[in-house]
């Protein structure tokens, strides 16, 4: 079974006389040859097609989570060969904030008189 070149090296990509572009990673090829999967990291991360013939890049799809609170970093793509299916992992921090004033204060005095 022949392998597909590794494109996230410099070396391989000029062998396969393809130019990545310098934001994104090649994740993988397609079922049929004709595109490369690439990913882009970041808040949102990005996973894109790459036209092999013309070069072009086609956005597909934005990766982020429903709720992105506290989301710091999306990455480590993953796709199936059809781009039937994708995965991705993200880091997020939730952190709890306290606010502590002075003493608590005490009831003020019911008055029965009025």
């Amino acid at each position: 079974m022949e392998r597909w070149p590794d494109t996230r090296s410099t070396a391989a990509t000029r062998a396969a006389g393809v130019l990545i572009p310098d934001d994104a990673a090649a994740l993988r090829a397609s079922t049929d040859g004709r595109f490369l999967f690439l990913g882009t990291f970041g808040v949102p991360a990005r996973l894109d097609g790459f036209d092999l013939a013309t070069g072009r890049r086609i956005a597909w799809k934005t990766l982020l989570p429903e709720d992105p609170a506290g989301v710091v970093f999306v990455g480590r793509i993953a796709v199936t060969p059809d781009g039937a299916a994708y995965a991705y992992r993200y880091l997020r921090f939730l952190q709890n904030l306290y606010v502590f004033g002075g003493p608590p204060r005490s009831a003020p005095a019911h008055d029965p008189q009025g």
